[in-house]
């Protein structure tokens, strides 16, 4: 097995996963309002990934990588402050982890 592949198995779950639950919104098989009255953890994966996600995508190649989850996080109402929001109680909870 290649170098890496299976420590990224849990990243590469959740990030897809949520992509792919994004793009039935994004195309829509499921209503935005529906969608953001029912879940909460797309926001977190993004707010986690935001502030690198042009660098995956660079390094990547591939310009639309997690297209989905970014259009429907940032159609979030409120999305601007919640974001940092998220990002700084993640931020806390790992600084107080064991």
């Amino acid at each position: 097995m290649r170098s890496g592949f299976s420590e990224s198995a849990k990243y590469r779950m959740v990030t897809t996963y949520w992509d792919m639950a994004c793009s039935l919104v994004v195309h829509g098989a499921i209503s935005d309002g529906l969608f953001q009255d029912a879940n909460t953890e797309h926001l977190a994966v993004y707010a986690k990934l935001e502030p690198h996600l042009a660098a995956v995508r660079s390094v990547f190649g591939l310009p639309r990588y997690l297209a989905s989850l970014e259009s429907v996080a940032r159609a979030t109402p409120d999305a601007a402050e919640y974001l940092p929001k998220i990002r700084g109680l993640m931020t806390r909870w790992a600084e107080s982890a064991p």
